[in-house]
């Protein structure tokens, strides 16, 4: 759908080739079918990540790859022409494959050529692995004519770093019923791939990340905080011709061609996403896009002081739900909301916001120990929302003042706070003018029930948006 397979040209496709035979005879001769059970394979070195590769061929595989280099030519995986039922490529284990430390820095899979180039019948799951060229990257083809495919087929490429490649990460699923694909696509960074030889995106077909699904075929691409940035390939995300694409809290930025490209008949829901350029067609629903420089350190991490625009800026109710850990292992949520992209910054603007929640739970349960860490909290709260007012605006820290983003926070904060406060004296007032008889009986009670005063006059001066330097918002 997006490229012809070329026709693999060396020594090393032939022995991939009786490689294949060998584990087929020996199946065979077993009295089983060419599908075989599950397997669950311990990889140290490239004999054995080609060995484990043919095996995908006949069963379901699990690969597990020992921190190390290895290395996509050489093995079936590498453009040979095979089908595969399918299979779980997996970084990060200890030697023997009893632990596992998932982080992309410590398990690299290179290809010169093609790259892993593949048909498929079942699931994939590809986590932990920074994949590196010069060759191409991953292309995975669901082709419904040569062979079956199933009728439920789930995909989950997450938590890998794709760079230097000259191609990018593909998705092709074509389906000659009614099958079902269901992928994610989560916590990868994809940078620096391509060499610019690459016309731009119109629809599907040289992106970063493709994702392809053939007309009226039942289709689903969940793309959750993924950083694909200065990207030398024709676009950002490519999609096209059918099914559903629902892309939150990613960066595209800095890449050659659109950043975002739909094709007629697709359906595209897109929420919370950084990016500046896109081709539009087929249905599209976009919300709370950022049209900004996403401001990332050299390592593609959001810059913390100033704040970056894309810290807790992100949506956290995403279809299936956010994971539990960011690219690099770190908390998924730190602050109020998710960041955008992979990586997710230290930066926690939440302590208000627990504040509030303690004194919700505290006055609905009438829980005696809630209601004294709220006042705690209360008491730490009101000093350093003074602190940090410069009387129209609010600062991130000492002397840094707060982004659009992270201002809007800390104003619906203290407005929550100035309400709640308001509220508890009022109530408190009716219940001593009715417990002592006295219409005019004024509270004192300002350590059960603090004074609204610094949370109020703290809201009101930050509806005064002045003019500067923040991030454009739609």
């Amino acid at each position: 759908m997006f490229r012809q397979r070329g026709k693999d040209s060396g020594g090393a496709g032939d022995r991939v080739r009786r490689m294949s035979l060998m584990v087929l005879s020996i199946a065979a001769a077993g009295g089983a079918s060419t599908r075989v059970g599950a397997a669950e394979i311990c990889v140290a070195n490239d004999a054995e990540f080609a060995v484990a590769a043919v095996t995908a061929q006949f069963a379901p595989t699990t690969i597990e790859l020992v921190q190390g280099t290895y290395h996509f030519d050489g093995t079936v995986f590498n453009n040979t022409q095979a089908i595969f039922q399918g299979f779980s490529l997996l970084g990060g284990y200890a030697p023997g494959c009893a632990t596992r430390d998932i982080d992309a820095t410590n398990t690299i899979v290179q290809s010169a050529t093609d790259g892993l180039y593949v048909e498929l019948v079942g699931d994939v799951t590809i986590e932990g692995i920074r994949f590196e060229g010069p060759g191409g990257a991953l292309y995975l083809d669901w082709t419904d004519f040569d062979h079956d495919i199933n009728a439920l087929v789930q995909v989950n490429i997450r938590r890998n770093i794709f760079r230097g490649l000259d191609s990018g990460l593909v998705l092709n699923w074509v389906p000659s019923g009614s099958q079902t694909l269901d992928a994610r696509i989560v916590n990868n960074l994809m940078h620096d791939n391509g060499n610019g030889n690459l016309s731009a995106c119109n629809g599907v077909g040289n992106g970063a990340l493709d994702l392809g699904s053939v007309e009226d075929s039942d289709a689903t691409f969940t793309v959750i905080n993924n950083t694909i940035v200065d990207n030398s390939l024709g676009g950002g995300i490519c999609y096209g011709y059918a099914g559903t694409l629902l892309a939150y809290n990613n960066i595209l930025y800095g890449n050659s061609g659109p950043d975002f490209s739909t094709a007629n008949g697709t359906n595209a829901l897109l929420i919370d996403n950084l990016f500046q350029t896109h081709n539009y067609h087929g249905i599209v629903t976009e919300l709370g896009t950022l049209d900004t420089d996403p401001r990332l350190d050299s390592t593609f991490r959001p810059i913390e002081s100033p704040p970056s625009p894309v810290i807790n800026s992100g949506d956290n109710s995403v279809h299936g739900g956010l994971p539990s850990h960011d690219l690099d292992g770190g908390p998924r949520v730190v602050g109020s909301a998710v960041d955008r992209g992979a990586y997710e910054s230290s930066v926690d603007d939440a302590f208000l916001q627990s504040v509030i929640g303690l004194h919700d739970f505290a006055f609905l349960a009438n829980d005696p120990l809630g209601r004294r860490l709220y006042l705690d909290g209360e008491r730490v709260a009101r000093v350093e929302v003074l602190q940090a007012d410069t009387g129209s605006w609010s600062l991130y820290q000492p002397g840094v003042q707060s982004d659009m983003g992270y201002h809007k926070v800390l104003r619906d904060f203290t407005r929550g706070l100035c309400s709640r406060l308001n509220v508890d004296r009022e109530r408190a007032v009716v219940r001593l003018r009715e417990r002592t008889g006295d219409p005019g009986a004024v509270l004192h009670a300002f350590a059960s029930y603090p004074d609204s005063g610094p949370f109020c006059v703290t809201q009101r001066s930050r509806v005064k948006y002045p003019v500067g330097p923040v991030p454009f918002e739609r």
